[in-house]
């Protein structure tokens, strides 16, 4: 059975198929890498002996279908964008291609927001990956949803935008707190190696829930960071959705990008935290 993944020289991607080639000893010759750019490969995956081919999700449903040909199972890499409705749009496209290519079996990188077994957030991130999961239940493929846990190296972006080599003790600014399970990256790649090489029919049409088996506040969070950089004190400020986006919207430096329509759809983030979403934890990746 040949395997295709998109998102395969991403950060998650990339690391998805190290670990499924040099950790789980899957053969490369049965894995399609696709990409968007096949002229800036890696050499890691360049290397790695995977049949590389051109595919974007924004291509017509016919030439994506021609880019999954001949693979029977395909792992969606949820695409990295802050504007969900084209998110939805090309992530739409590669399930409706990969039906039409011929895919018997769709994996989904979703996120862990609302637990292994609940289909319900207020977070809008997530609302994304749970329509996405619902289109997925209609096309009729089978499917593994991989609810992964929220990146801890995603930390500085909950933490009201901290910036290290900046920070002189303003406040930071949230607008909720509750646990999040911080799941490092390279531990999710290899979580989804492992169930990608695993037999179809151990995950067939389930959630999976990959996260670490401990739980943080915000709070807590924040005093980790100031023994990490020796900061006597972070002043993390819970306030209300309104004061929280009039604050992120006066942001510079390197998340000035994120200032603007995304700061109050990510304040629905902290709303999520406040009624426990994100705070599941699992010992899968452990086992």
């Amino acid at each position: 059975m040949s395997l295709a993944i998109s998102g395969a020289t991403g950060k998650l991607g990339k690391r998805t198929l190290y670990h499924l080639i040099n950790t789980f000893g899957a053969n490369p010759k049965t894995i399609i890498a696709l990409t968007r750019n096949p002229s800036n490969v890696p050499e890691e995956v360049l290397s790695s002996g995977v049949e590389i081919r051109k595919a974007d999700f924004k291509q017509s449903t016919k030439e994506l279908a021609e880019a999954l040909k001949g693979a029977d199972r395909f792992l969606l890499t949820s695409t990295d964008t802050m504007d969900d409705q084209q998110r939805l749009k090309d992530q739409f496209n590669a399930i409706d291609a990969a039906k039409l290519a011929g895919v018997k079996h769709i994996y989904y990188t979703s996120l862990a927001f609302p637990g292994e077994t609940s289909n319900v957030s207020v977070t809008l991130v997530q609302r994304a990956h749970l329509l996405t999961e619902s289109y997925i239940k209609k096309s009729g493929l089978t499917f593994t949803f991989i609810r992964e846990g929220i990146y801890a190296e995603a930390w500085p972006l909950f933490l009201g935008y901290f910036d290290a080599e900046n920070y002189n003790g303003q406040d930071l600014y949230v607008a909720g707190d509750g646990k999040i399970a911080w799941t490092s990256r390279e531990d999710l790649a290899i979580g989804n190696a492992a169930i990608l090489n695993s037999s179809v029919e151990d995950y067939k049409n389930k959630n999976v829930l990959l996260t670490s088996e401990e739980s943080f506040t915000l709070d807590e969070t924040a005093r980790l960071v100031e023994k990490y950089y020796k900061k006597s004190k972070l002043n993390l400020k819970v306030v209300d959705v309104k004061t929280y986006v009039d604050a992120s919207n006066t942001i510079g430096g390197k998340f000035a990008s994120y200032a603007g329509q995304f700061t109050f759809a990510w304040s629905t983030t902290y709303q999520g935290l406040s009624r426990g979403e994100g705070s599941a934890t699992s010992p899968l990746l452990n086992q």
